[in-house]
């Protein structure tokens, strides 16, 4: 999975908004410039509003924890992730229960199937002792609630179209998350130096850079908005002004 990071993320390195932008390609960062300016169209004062109510390209904000997880103990944290999930290690197939497989014509097998599910649930899960899943509740409660707060302020900037509150509140978000040991440390890597996902300070992140992404894009919306609807006026004005100088002139 790629970094949700364009810097380095630690303490040392005070996180503002725009260092949580994704990393993208030019021809992705294209197709996003591109589906701004299509958004924003030729005319309207309201596309800030409307690309935080669901209108822009990256308007999607899910959160990262909720308290509705089938675990009471973690109530957190398994509102995504299964807790200590059960994992067996199932050795490769051997030569002759391959032959086997293929004389009865079976594409395959128990074990093979409870393998693919042992690694499906490894990937989705969370693993550590008491103390650590403590750990790891208490930063997915202080997420979802740094979540709550960021998903009001979008509300509140949807419903004004007020900027200024929903870049407050993602600031906001970063103090907060500075206040949680797990939330502000740099997220777990995988063996290929990738983030990996069933991290709670990876969790935490993507959230914000997801608000973010939401409120850079309907900012970009309006400016474009602006900047076409100032064209027009003064594209008409000069219209205007040509067609009373032909009226003068006679011609």
């Amino acid at each position: 999975m790629s970094s949700p990071f364009n810097k380095k993320f630690n303490e040392k390195n005070p996180l503002n908004p725009s260092s949580y932008s994704v990393r993208l390609d030019s021809s992705k960062l294209d197709d996003i410039s591109k589906a701004i300016e299509d958004f924003s169209g030729y005319e309207g004062s309201d596309k800030y509003k409307e690309s935080l109510k669901g209108e822009g390209p990256r308007s999607y904000t899910p959160s990262s924890f909720t308290e509705e997880g089938s675990d009471r103990k973690y109530p957190y944290l398994s509102s995504r992730f299964l807790i200590n999930p059960e994992i067996q290690d199932f050795q490769e197939l051997t030569e002759l229960e391959k032959q086997d497989l293929y004389n009865r014509d079976k594409d395959s097998t128990v074990r093979e199937d409870l393998r693919t599910l042992q690694q499906n649930r490894a990937s989705r899960g969370i693993s550590g002792n008491t103390k650590m899943l403590e750990a790891y509740e208490k930063a997915a409660r202080s997420s979802s609630k740094i979540g709550d707060n960021l998903r009001e302020a979008r509300m509140e900037a949807a419903a004004t179209g007020n900027e200024q509150v929903l870049s407050d509140a993602i600031f906001a978000a970063q103090e907060k998350m500075r206040e949680n040991e797990i939330l502000r440390r740099r997220p777990a890597v995988d063996r290929d130096g990738n983030y990996m996902d069933n991290d709670p300070s990876y969790q935490n992140a993507l959230m914000i850079d997801r608000y973010n992404n939401a409120r850079r894009d309907a900012e970009a919306a309006q400016d474009a908005s602006d900047y076409y609807r100032t064209l027009n006026y003064k594209l008409k004005r000069d219209q205007d002004r040509l067609s009373q100088f032909d009226e003068r002139s006679g011609e």
